[in-house]
C-alpha cells in the first residue's frame, strides 16, 4: 500500500520497506519551459513614450506568453475533456476508461520511455484487476446479504400487517381504559365530597343527640329532685296528720 506517488517507502505485511532513490528527477527529464506556465514580465517599470518617461503599472508590464503549450499535451487534454463531456455521467468505469485511453496514447508516443511506462501501466492494471477480482469474489456475499435484507424487510412487513389489527385493538383499549380511569377519578372526587358531607351530617347529628341526651339527663335529675321533694312533703304531711290525730285524741 502506497501513501503517495512521491513516497520513498511502502508497507507490506505490516513491515516498512524503502525504495531506491534516484535523486533529482529534473537531472534526467527535459521540461516544457517553466516560464511558459506563467507570464513574462519586463525588467523595468518605465518606458519612453514620445520622448517622455512613462511609469507602467504592474499589470501593464506583463507580456503575453511567448512559448506555446506543446501540441501533443494540448491534444491529450482536449481529448480527455471531450470524452468526459460525451460521457455525461458519474460512472467511475467510463471516466476511468477516458483517462486510460489518454494514458495509452501518451505511452505509445513516448518511444524511449514506452517499455518502462508500459511496465508501470501493467502493474497498475494488475493491481486494479486483483482488487476487481476480490470484489467479484465478495459479490455473492453482497447478494446474499441483500437477499437476507429483503427477506427481513418482507418478514417485518408481514409481522406488522398481521399484528396491526391487534395493535389497533390495543390502542382502542388503552383509550377506553384511559377514559375509564378519568371517569373513576371523577367518581372518586364526587364520593369523597359526599363522604365529607355525610361525615359532617353525622357529626351534627351526634352533637344534637349529645345535647338531647344531656337535656334528658338534666330533666331526669330535675324530675327526681321534684319526686324527692314530693316524697318529703308527703312524709311531712303524713307525719303532721299523725301528730294532729294524736293531739285530737288526747283532747277527748
Amino acid at each position: 500500500m502506497f501513501t503517495g506517488v512521491l513516497d520513498t517507502s511502502y508497507c507490506h505485511d505490516n513491515a516498512s520497506h524503502d525504495f531506491e532513490t534516484m535523486g533529482d528527477i529534473g537531472d534526467f527529464l527535459e521540461k516544457w519551459p517553466a516560464h511558459a506556465l506563467g507570464r513574462s514580465c519586463a525588467k523595468s517599470n518605465a518606458c519612453v513614450v514620445n520622448g517622455r518617461i512613462v511609469s507602467l503599472t504592474e499589470v501593464e508590464t506583463k507580456l503575453r506568453n511567448v512559448v506555446p503549450k506543446p501540441k501533443f499535451l494540448d491534444a491529450l487534454e482536449t481529448k480527455i475533456c471531450n470524452d468526459l463531456k460525451n460521457i455525461q455521467s458519474d460512472d467511475r468505469d467510463l471516466r476511468f476508461q477516458a483517462f486510460k485511453e489518454a494514458f495509452q496514447a501518451f505511452i505509445h508516443e513516448l518511444k524511449t520511455y514506452k517499455p518502462l511506462l508500459s511496465r508501470i501501466y501493467k502493474e497498475y492494471e494488475d493491481y486494479i484487476n486483483f482488487y476487481k477480482a476480490e470484489a467479484q469474489k465478495l459479490r455473492p456475499v453482497k447478494e446474499y446479504l441483500w437477499t437476507i435484507s429483503q427477506e427481513c424487510d418482507e418478514r417485518i412487513l408481514k409481522i406488522q400487517k398481521r399484528e396491526r389489527p391487534e395493535l389497533d385493538n390495543l390502542k382502542r383499549e388503552i383509550i377506553r381504559l384511559r377514559d375509564l380511569v378519568s371517569q373513576l377519578r371523577e367518581d372518586k372526587i364526587s364520593l369523597e365530597t359526599h363522604v365529607q358531607h355525610l361525615t359532617q351530617s353525622v357529626k351534627d347529628e351526634h352533637d344534637k343527640f349529645r345535647n338531647e341526651a344531656d337535656a334528658k339527663l338534666l330533666l331526669i335529675s330535675e324530675i327526681n329532685a321534684l319526686r324527692m321533694q314530693l316524697d318529703e312533703i308527703a312524709r311531712l304531711s303524713q307525719k303532721f296528720l299523725i301528730k294532729q290525730t294524736n293531739t285530737t285524741t288526747r283532747l277527748y
